[in-house]
């Protein structure tokens, strides 16, 4: 398993991202590798939601990908994460952890970073 790591810090606390927390986009990675290897990997990669399908919570975020997404959000004001696995037929399977944090206004670009990164990933 292959891992992706993109992280911004541009304040200091939010979704893992501060100094003064205690989790990271590694430490994201490190579990989602950890469990791509796992004797029950298959109830876990099945809880995460598949991008762009209408039946999942991330139907209307990361349209097509072509299922090739599978991964979690967390969002707060000011904080926008994406976490989970990126099925890429150039590198196989990327266990990837995306978290934005310290923004004003609204997360539509963020997201839409998060959707472009995806997008690569699986090209």
């Amino acid at each position: 398993m292959q891992h992706v790591l993109i992280q911004s810090n541009m304040a200091m606390d939010g979704c893992g991202m501060s100094r003064y927390n205690l989790v990271n986009a590694k430490q994201f990675v490190d579990v989602l590798s950890l469990m791509s290897n796992h004797i029950h990997k298959d109830y876990f990669l099945n809880s995460f939601p598949i991008g762009g399908t209408k039946e999942s919570t991330l139907a209307k975020r990361l349209k097509n990908t072509n299922g090739k997404i599978r991964a979690k959000t967390g969002t707060m004001s000011g904080v926008s994460s994406l976490s989970g696995y990126a099925f890429s037929p150039k590198y196989g399977p990327l266990a990837f952890s995306i978290l934005i944090n310290g923004y004003v206004g609204s997360s539509a670009p963020y997201r839409q970073l998060q959707y472009r990164i995806c997008k690569w990933l699986v090209k």
